[in-house]
């Protein structure tokens, strides 16, 4: 297929539905630095659904936020006064934007905790995660590496019948992430979904275009042939389990029952 972009996003575009959406929802923004994240459509998608009434109710529970950036997430959830939000980046000076966030939005930040922490290396157990991991630009090979990582391990801090709430692309195969979801205990569902067209540094990647033509479904083309993507947020409950005990040990629990 000819892989010549012939109207990508730009990042005009970008910054207009970005202002446009910060107003529709009321989130004031200050000026960002050189290392803030510009929200993308992956972002957009996930304000939407976090302030509407898409996702689970967070009153009263414990979030965790992978990836806090510059804090319109952050914002949208504290709205909905959760008991506590612990909102987590690599680095704790991108932080000090999501602080400045919540300032700037007047909202109290007493029970919102801010820790420097490697994706789910985060410790304590919550009642819903929230994220929008990394997928074309994630720095490894497996470009799924992120959204497996919050399906194979989101379980060690969230709570029995806790909620995963993320965004992924169509480009990352959505069907794959509903059936690995289900494989590793969760009950799953698409909460909202959202069409945006190719950002304009997906085709600056070969390797990027080769991948997106194995994956089923992964983008559709408008009637200008432009490169559609599909945005999914999804919302995944983990279900109770008890793992299965040996023959070997239940023989030896009745032996030690009976001396």
């Amino acid at each position: 297929m000819d892989n010549t972009p012939i109207s990508p996003l730009t990042r005009k575009q970008q910054v207009s539905r970005w202002n446009e959406l910060a107003s529709n929802l009321n989130i004031q923004m200050p000026p960002l630095q050189s290392m803030d994240w510009l929200p993308e459509p992956h972002g957009f998608t996930m304000m939407e659904a976090i302030s509407g009434p898409h996702v689970v109710p967070m009153a009263g529970m414990d979030v965790l936020e992978l990836g806090a950036g510059i804090g319109n997430l952050t914002v949208l959830i504290h709205r909905h006064a959760p008991k506590s939000i612990t909102a987590t980046e690599l680095y704790a000076e991108h932080l000090e934007t999501t602080k400045k966030v919540m300032k700037l939005n007047k909202e109290d930040d007493s029970s919102v905790r801010y820790v420097a922490a490697d994706w789910l290396s985060v410790g304590g157990k919550y009642d819903i995660v929230i994220s929008n991991p990394f997928f074309q630009q994630c720095g490894h090979r497996n470009r799924r590496y992120f959204i497996d990582e919050l399906i194979l391990n989101s379980h060690k801090v969230l709570r029995e019948r806790g909620y995963l709430v993320f965004v992924q692309s169509s480009m990352a195969g959505l069907q794959k992430t509903l059936d690995r979801l289900k494989e590793n205990g969760f009950s799953a569902k698409v909460a909202l979904q959202a069409q945006s067209p190719w950002r304009s540094y997906y085709y600056d990647d070969p390797g990027f275009l080769e991948y997106c033509d194995t994956v089923p479904d992964a983008y559709k083309l408008d009637e200008d042939g432009n490169r559609i993507e599909t945005l999914s947020v999804i919302q995944a409950r983990l279900n109770p389990w008890v793992p299965h005990r040996s023959l070997a040990t239940k023989v030896k629990t009745i032996l030690c029952n009976n001396n």
